[in-house]
């Protein structure tokens, strides 16, 4: 081989292994740029990821003064419903929108990211609580603005929590956990205006959390125990003062303690466990019939709640209609409380309630007038109860709230439906009820919520009357 084809052949190779480097250099730098957006890039809203916020967020607070900073957590209320209703692409587009509305108010030296899950959280200048609930009410209603087309059908709210930070001693985690401790908090207020409500840290609520926690860990071993019990509150016919009917309602015996429904139902609803201890109550309310046809006890119907988590699900009533098929029970001695509120949508909720009917259940609308969509569910529920709210009989203006009970006792009347009044607080109140038509009283003016045996010796071994 001449001297020309060995430089030949050398320049061919360094060209070969040059351009084989240049290859492997390319291929690890796209890599490494994947691997970054993997890391720090979030895949829902194109923004930065919750580790790259912690880093950031460790950062900027290790070289600002004490004090400068708020740490934020925020989430979408009932966003489960979202992605229930709409499905998950539909409840990303949510969450990227979201996000561009607050990433759109950050100052320089402020941060934002997506947690997980609709849970974001922000890292802002500290003003005080005034100035983040203006800022935060600011980016709610320009989320709610516009209302594009794959928006859900009804207004979207936000819940924030905030945490100031004097330094970062405690660890970025900490700090994390005490904002969304305080959003837990702040989701447990009134609605407001502004369409979102905003809580600041209290040491009480880490523990409220843990014990929720610990409640919820319990739940399902709970019930397989039977620390769940069934009470039930009685209803009284107005005409005749008889016990005619009971709402079942149920406890928890958590020790020494019997927590009260409040304790626990929103816990359960947000985990999805309300629908097992749904079915566990109304196979006893069947097993409670059984035992009242055994001892020739007439069958005074009871009425059951049904979670609005079970009504998306499309055969939701079977294991219901199972149960009283098993036990040879009438459909028509249950009865099935929805509240207006509910669902959301109300299409879902028509559905429903049309299968229940079909079925041959009893349907109330429970909680009438504590929603925004009272006049609705009236027009478009073929329910054939109405549970009128203790909305209408308590508060300041007593004059105004029995002038709209009575409307819709009369109302119901017209439809065909009878009522059914809660939360009356006095006689002089039931005897008005009673003027107006209204069918039934269910109220501790007659008895709060006792044990089946009690209330089987108030309804037939010695029967007990209301007096008005």
């Amino acid at each position: 081989m001449d001297r020309g084809a060995v430089v030949l052949w050398w320049a061919l190779a360094a060209a070969a292994l040059t351009g084989t480097l240049l290859v492997l250099w390319i291929s690890r730098q796209r890599a490494r740029r994947q691997a970054e957006a993997l890391a720090f890039e979030d895949p829902v809203t194109g923004g930065d990821s919750a580790a790259k916020f912690a880093l950031l967020c460790r950062h900027l607070v290790f070289r600002a003064p004490p004090g400068s900073y708020v740490l934020v957590s925020l989430h979408i209320d009932d966003f489960d419903l979202i992605d229930e209703f709409l499905g998950s692409l539909q409840g990303d587009r949510v969450l990227r929108q979201l996000y561009d509305c607050l990433h759109a108010q950050l100052e320089p030296g402020e941060l934002c990211a997506r947690a997980a899950g609709e849970h974001f959280q922000l890292l802002l200048h500290w003003r005080g609580m005034g100035a983040l609930r203006a800022r935060l009410a600011r980016a709610a209603i320009r989320l709610g603005s516009g209302t594009p087309s794959w928006y859900p059908p009804w207004p979207l709210s936000l819940s924030a929590g905030a945490y100031p930070l004097g330094d970062l001693r405690c660890g970025v985690v900490t700090a994390q956990d005490r904002a969304a401790a305080a959003c837990r908090a702040a989701a447990k207020l009134p609605r407001t205006a502004d369409s979102c409500r905003c809580a600041l840290y209290a040491p009480q609520d880490l523990a409220q959390a843990l014990a929720r926690k610990q409640k919820l860990d319990r739940a399902a071993a709970a019930l397989a125990a039977g620390e769940f019990r069934v009470y039930l509150q009685p209803k009284a016919d107005l005409q005749t003062g008889k016990i005619c009917g009971a709402e079942a309602l149920v406890r928890w015996q958590l020790g020494e303690k019997l927590l009260p429904p409040s304790d626990f139902i929103e816990l359960f609803e947000r985990s999805g466990f309300i629908a097992q201890l749904d079915r566990w109550v109304f196979c006893r309310v069947c097993a409670l019939l059984c035992s009242w046809r055994q001892n020739g006890w007439p069958l005074l119907p009871i009425s059951v709640n049904l979670s609005r988590r079970q009504l998306t699900e499309p055969d939701f009533l079977q294991p219901y209609l199972q149960m009283l098929q098993r036990s040879g029970l009438p459909p028509s001695c249950t009865q099935i409380e929805l509240t207006e509120t509910a669902a959301q949508d109300m299409d879902a909720l028509c559905r429903a309630a049309a299968a229940i009917r079909q079925a041959g259940l009893g349907l109330a609308i429970d909680d009438f007038g504590a929603g925004y969509s009272s006049l609705a569910s009236l027009r478009r529920l073929p329910a054939d109860t109405l549970k009128l709210d203790r909305a209408f009989f308590v508060g300041g203006d007593h004059r105004r709230g029995e002038q709209v009970a009575h409307w819709a006792v009369q109302l119901a009347a017209q439809l065909g439906m009878s009522t059914v009044a809660e939360g009356v607080d006095t006689a002089a109140q039931a005897r008005k009820l009673r003027g107006w038509g209204c069918t039934e009283l269910q109220s501790y003016l007659l008895s709060p919520p006792v044990p089946p045996p009690v209330f089987e010796q108030m309804a037939f071994t010695a029967p007990r009357k209301l007096v008005l």
